[in-house]
């Protein structure tokens, strides 16, 4: 495969998961996150040099949840991981700016220094027991984009929290073309 590129975002009530796959057949595999050399580049030089929702997309597929890893091709199969929220979450914040202007302007409105943390923990930290979530693996057909299958992976309080800046789904899957590993 030379090129998977995906988006994921999140509706008003962020559960859902859009993934986009642009497919240009030339090496059909994209085992591991950043693909098969870890370099992100495709090697097909008929790559498009431009896509969006419509244009140069193969297929759409919706997956209910949110996951920020990869997604993975290997044997004609996209593989992709979702975590779905009972209840409740935090929404993501989207982006890679990480700024102290949340911190500054608590502080700025007379809180001590313990009071803007536990306030800045409060908005940008979601912990293991305020979340019941269902882990999900799944298998799509990588020419139709139709779900195979989906596996539930656990259910229950994941076993650590997550910055809004992640998700419960951020590691990537592995393939050594036999096996994938989650």
């Amino acid at each position: 495969m030379d090129l998977v590129q995906s988006k994921r975002s999140s509706q008003d009530d962020g559960v859902t998961l859009l993934l986009w796959l642009s497919i240009l057949v030339a090496d059909p595999d994209w085992p591991q996150f950043r693909g098969p050399d870890l370099n992100p580049v495709g090697m097909n030089q008929a790559l498009p040099e431009r896509w969006s929702k419509t244009e140069n997309v193969e297929w759409a597929a919706n997956i209910p949840g949110r996951g920020w890893s990869s997604p993975i091709v290997t044997g004609g199969k996209v593989f992709v991981t979702t975590a779905v929220t009972e209840g409740k979450s935090k929404p993501p914040q989207i982006g890679t700016t990480y700024s102290n202007d949340y911190l500054a302007e608590l502080k700025s409105k007379g809180l001590k220094d313990d009071e803007a943390e536990a306030k800045l923990i409060e908005r940008d930290i979601e912990n293991a027991d305020e979340v019941m979530l269902h882990y999900w693996f799944y298998c799509l057909d990588l020419k139709s984009g139709a779900v195979d299958w989906k596996y539930e992976l656990y259910s229950g309080h994941p076993p650590g929290g997550r910055h809004r800046k992640a998700s419960f789904t951020s590691e990537t899957p592995v393939t050594n073309g036999k096996v994938v590993y989650v």
